[in-house]
């Protein structure tokens, strides 16, 4: 039997690079002194760019993912999404 992952969001492994991908954004932020629309859209962008990472790198390495069409659409799904 399969794993019903489609629903499931890849999540990177990284765990440290969250604190690495925030610290430096929050630290300019007051720096400059300013939070507001643009902040939090390149927060947004930032974040999804670095969502799509997983699903990408599988996609380009993995020939699991081209032997399974289920994983294939999955990945093309979230990254498509993000």
């Amino acid at each position: 039997m399969k794993p019903q992952g489609g629903l499931t969001a890849p999540k990177p492994k990284e765990h440290g690079a969250w604190g690495m991908l925030y610290v430096p954004l929050v630290t300019a932020a007051g720096i400059a002194g300013t939070f507001n629309v643009r902040v939090l859209l390149v927060a947004a962008a930032v974040t999804f760019v670095f969502l799509s990472q997983r699903p990408y790198a599988q996609l380009l390495s993995s020939l699991g993912v081209r032997r399974d069409p289920d994983l294939l659409r999955r990945n093309l799904t979230w990254l498509a999404g993000y």
